[in-house]
């Protein structure tokens, strides 16, 4: 009655000042979060993006709040303050936070432009800071070149060289046709998740350069796409784990920068990897770019960055190498490369790196 009344007088305002009235929908939130995934999210989102809303949603928003109607929700936005500090008293990380105070509030948003709320309850919710939990790690070409010496196959071999010299996320490397290989550039128009063939993570085509060292290293790719299954098609999300957990990390522990290990709880089988990722040789032809002294809005339209997001990211490279002489990222690959056949010449080489030699 209360609400019918307060809404009774909004419409004789709106008719006096002319403004249109939002009227308060009585439907809950777990209601129109299912028309709002059928409407918006499944047609506008990424896969790997649903996925994520939809673990966070179900875990932590039904449970609380989806019993609410929205117009309860929009008349007492301190039902989101309270729901903030019931994740925090449930020992929720701060990244989970805030992932799902952001989703709540992206759903709010659409509620609001629906017309089934005057305002977004979630929009004065502040979300736990995001620090970076672990160190940002740059690989040297030293270390590429340990790694692609200690990958089973030429494939893997130029998946590791795209990523650290041309910058690639494992998605766009996956995508990646033989024609998207120029003379001396490489297009970037598309990527892979989950299987399916998508647009780029910003929604933007960019071009990246072909530096003369990862062209020697990718002149063996046949036609057609880089990394196909066996039947064709490109990696799945199982393929990418499965490489990543078998090639990937087996590498890094061979060459020293990775730890694998392998415990038994309660008779199972439980295997750990602490070490670098395969996304994190992407910092390595952002190092390489910032050592040549390019422009920064040039390195991060390679990247595909925004400028904030680059010198907010690379802020510690940028400062070390203020001052500093540039140095042709050509060169430094190919001082590596040099060292590494020397010390597989020799012998000298770590005995993984010997038996990829032969």
């Amino acid at each position: 009655k209360a609400e019918a009344q307060d809404f009774s007088d909004a419409l004789a305002a709106a008719k006096r000042t002319g403004v249109r009235v939002r009227k308060q929908s009585s439907q809950t939130l777990q209601a129109f979060g299912l028309e709002y995934r059928e409407k918006y999210a499944s047609i506008e989102l990424a896969p790997t993006t649903l996925d994520v809303q939809r673990s966070l949603w179900n875990a932590h928003v039904l449970p609380e709040l989806g019993d609410h109607r929205l117009s309860r929700l929009a008349n007492e936005p301190e039902l989101v303050q309270e729901f903030k500090a019931s994740l925090v008293a449930k020992g929720v990380g701060d990244g989970s936070i805030a992932k799902t105070l952001a989703i709540l509030s992206a759903v709010f948003n659409k509620a609001v432009e629906w017309n089934r709320m005057a305002s977004n309850p979630a929009a004065a919710v502040r979300k736990p800071s995001q620090k970076r939990r672990r160190p940002m790690l740059v690989p040297a070409p030293a270390t590429v070149e340990a790694l692609r010496m200690a990958v089973p196959r030429d494939r893997d071999q130029w998946l590791i060289s795209l990523l650290a010299y041309a910058g690639l996320r494992p998605g766009e490397a996956l995508a990646l046709q033989r024609s998207d290989l120029g003379a001396r550039s490489i297009s970037v128009t598309k990527a892979i998740s989950l299987g399916t063939e998508k647009d780029t993570k910003t929604g933007k085509d960019r071009v990246v350069p072909l530096l003369a060292p990862l062209a020697d290293d990718l002149s063996g790719v046949p036609s057609g796409l880089i990394f196909p299954r066996p039947d064709g098609e490109p990696w799945a999300d199982h393929d990418y784990r499965n490489w990543r957990e078998r090639v990937w990390q087996a590498a890094c522990q061979a060459v020293g920068i990775g730890t694998i290990t392998v415990t038994q709880i309660d008779g199972r089988t439980k295997r750990s990897y602490v070490g670098p990722r395969p996304y994190d040789l992407r910092h390595a032809f952002a190092s390489l770019m910032f050592h040549e002294q390019r422009n920064p809005l040039e390195i991060a339209e390679f990247m595909g960055h925004d400028p904030q997001v680059l010198f907010r990211t690379y802020a510690h490279v940028i400062a070390e190498l203020r001052g500093a002489l540039p140095i042709a990222a050509e060169d430094q690959i190919g001082e590596a490369k040099r060292a590494t056949f020397v010390q597989r010449s020799r012998g000298t080489a770590p005995r993984h790196q010997q038996q990829r030699a032969k």
